[in-house]
């Protein structure tokens, strides 16, 4: 996750906007530099070696933020991934090989409050019905942007009208 971060801004890929932070210090100076604010709240806490939204948490405040992120340090003893919170009531995950979708699925959440899409965790249900031509375009932009030609691809359109926002993608 951490790299991908770093690839995805790299190379123009849209992703929420994210922070890493290893301390409560770096987190202190994310704030001091105003590279984080009021404004970027909530943020999720991701385990950036994690699958299955395992290590994942909500943080709804900034005044909130500094005891929950020391506690997600302390108890996970790796860097925290902060992302913005993005408002979604669906997620889609495309499978593709040499840029071209191969196979996918609309993961529908049950609320836009659940955290997680994952059919086992927030009682998502799926939709095989995906808009594979109008996606092909912007998948294969992803695939020629990152180099990474073959992936399962988790992307949303927010609430808002703004998207498709990548979240991941599994090489």
């Amino acid at each position: 996750k951490l790299a991908l971060r770093e690839l995805f801004a790299r190379v123009g890929v849209p992703a929420p906007r994210s922070w890493v932070v290893s301390s409560m210090q770096e987190y202190d100076k994310l704030l001091q530099a105003r590279e984080l604010g009021p404004e970027d709240f909530p943020l999720m806490l991701k385990h950036p070696y994690a699958a299955s939204s395992r290590g994942m948490a909500v943080c709804g405040s900034a005044s909130a933020a500094p005891q929950q992120i020391a506690a997600w340090l302390a108890e996970h003893q790796v860097p925290c991934l902060l992302q913005q919170r993005v408002r979604i009531g669906r997620d889609l995950r495309l499978t593709y090989v040499g840029g071209e979708i191969v196979h996918g699925y609309w993961r529908v959440k049950s609320s836009t409050e659940d955290l997680s899409t994952g059919t086992g965790i927030g009682g998502s249900t799926l939709d095989f019905r995906i808009p594979a031509a109008e996606l092909g375009p912007f998948v294969r932009d992803f695939a020629a942007r990152t180099g990474i030609d073959i992936g399962g691809m988790d992307i949303a359109f927010p609430e808002g009208g703004q998207g498709p926002v990548v979240f991941e993608v599994s090489p």
